[in-house]
């Protein structure tokens, strides 16, 4: 019960436990005792690729979301504002008067593998999941170039049309 109260999503992030241990090798031999509805166990990555949000189903991160996406739209943040700025803040940072870094603890080691991943998850779905999201709609042109090892991926947003160049370079 622990678990389940500890963690979202639970057997996306149960590295190195024996439990995911006896479940991986008993689901290898036993595929039909799999459960059908598994939205709750894993992360759906059908909802991670088309940038949607992923169901509420722990208290305790919804929480840390709140505080940090609509108390402080800290996901537009490029760093943490000053505790005792010189001047005025402007823009993003003018409602962060009260904002601080967060420390957490847990016993379990899939918990802060889970907080990383969600956490950043909602910060991408926030800033480059709205841009292609919005990109679809209007007539604008948008540029993600993401690396990956040796390989360059752009991809292009204009309008309706979709596109995406491959370039690898060595490095």
């Amino acid at each position: 019960m622990d678990y389940a109260k500890s963690c979202p999503f639970l057997l996306s992030f149960m590295n190195n436990y024996v439990l995911m241990d006896r479940l991986r090798a008993h689901f290898e031999n036993h595929q039909e005792d799999l459960p059908v509805q598994r939205g709750l166990l894993w992360v759906d990555t059908s909802k991670i690729y088309g940038y949607k949000p992923l169901p509420e189903t722990n208290a305790r991160l919804a929480l840390l979301k709140k505080h940090m996406f609509e108390q402080y739209k800290s996901h537009l943040y490029l760093w943490v504002p000053p505790s005792m700025p010189y001047y005025p803040l402007e823009g993003v940072y003018r409602d962060s008067k009260g904002f601080s870094k967060i420390l957490l603890f847990s016993a379990w080691e899939m918990v802060p593998r889970m907080i990383g991943s969600l956490i950043s998850y909602e910060a991408e779905r926030l800033t480059v999941g709205e841009i292609s999201h919005n990109a679809a709609k209007k007539d604008r042109i948008y540029i993600i170039i993401q690396r990956i090892k040796d390989v360059i991926l752009i991809v292009v947003y204009r309008g309706a049309v979709n596109g995406f160049c491959c370039i690898q370079v060595k490095l």
